[in-house]
């Protein structure tokens, strides 16, 4: 039996404790893999890696966030559960948010980047199109030219 097939079944009916624990933690740990490439494929500029990653992140964050809110549903069953496993868990979550936040930081300053590239980019485009226009005018019109409005 996969991973994925393990999951599916215990999704499928109310999880102890422990099972809850366990998926909770191979999800964590597959959202950290997803979001390391994710930072390799920011890291390089590869847009298309990164995109074709958001597909199987978002199937995974709707598989622990189910998983995620059964647990706060159930926090009673948790009072006695194996606090290594919880701990463990938590350390993974950290890593998750600092991974992820890290990501977002990559992420805001290439927008930054690009807005800015774009927005110098446009003012060159204008400038130039604007000397081009004149340098017709005046080729064309001479007498505009010595008229003053060029």
């Amino acid at each position: 039996m996969t991973q994925t097939q393990h999951r599916v079944q215990v999704h499928s009916r109310k999880r102890n404790a422990r099972e809850t624990l366990s998926v909770l933690s191979e999800l964590s740990q597959t959202l950290l893999k997803i979001a390391d490439q994710e930072s390799e494929s920011l890291q390089r500029r590869d847009a298309q890696s990164f995109a074709a990653l958001q597909h199987s992140k978002k199937s995974i964050a709707n598989e622990y966030m189910s998983a995620s809110q059964e647990f706060q549903n159930n926090l009673q069953d948790f009072k006695d559960a194996d606090l290594q496993a919880l701990n463990a868990l938590d350390q993974l979550q950290g890593a998750l948010h600092k991974k992820t936040s890290a990501n977002n930081e990559l992420i805001k300053a290439m927008r930054t980047q690009a807005t800015a590239t774009t927005g110098s980019t446009l003012f060159l485009t204008q400038a130039l199109g604007q000397t081009a226009q004149e340098q017709t005018i005046n080729s064309l019109y001479p007498e505009y030219k010595e008229r003053g409005r060029a």
